[in-house]
């Protein structure tokens, strides 16, 4: 659930930039970030250290890009 608000947020955003809102770009794009952070600070290592490390991967990116 989470994740998908951050995907619609992510979309959001990008509209917004398409249409040169950039106000409602930032918001939405910072909304996005923010849920990102969360999902990747919750990853906990057990019982897969592999499979959190993976995610956690995924997450930093997303999160830096």
């Amino acid at each position: 659930m989470l994740l998908d608000g951050g995907i619609a947020f992510a979309k959001k955003g990008r509209d917004a930039v398409a249409g040169k809102r950039h106000e409602e770009a930032y918001t939405n794009l910072n909304a996005a970030r923010e849920i990102v952070l969360e999902l990747l600070t919750t990853i906990r290592d057990e019982p897969n250290p592999d499979l959190a490390q993976n995610v956690r991967s995924l997450y930093t990116f997303l999160y830096s890009h």
